[in-house]
């Protein structure tokens, strides 16, 4: 069953709870207590290394799977593009991930 619904705004708290729940794991997995309650303005691009990015894309596509029932790809260029990325706010990485959501 999906947790995601036609509201934008459920989309955008289904989305910010599946992030904050892979940050949680993230944190964990790396001993960084500083990721699991970031405020929404922090800029994570800056925060973590390549590897890291893969291992958050990979964990919040699973996560999006599992809330969803049907896989969502977020990798891009932009993800991965120092300037653009909407992991430069986490703001915008939720809503990103809600897009993608969106278009499935």
């Amino acid at each position: 069953m999906s947790s995601f619904s036609p509201s934008p705004t459920a989309d955008s708290a289904a989305a910010e709870a599946i992030v904050r729940r892979v940050l949680a794991n993230l944190s964990t997995e790396w001993s960084r207590d500083d990721l699991a309650d970031l405020p929404l303005d922090h800029d994570l691009f800056a925060e973590i290394d390549s590897f890291a990015v893969v291992e958050l894309l990979l964990q919040t596509e699973t996560e999006v799977e599992n809330a969803t029932g049907r896989y969502v790809p977020l990798a891009d260029d932009a993800v991965l593009d120092a300037d653009k990325s909407p992991l430069r706010e986490l703001r915008r990485w939720i809503g990103y991930v809600a897009q993608a959501v969106a278009r499935g």
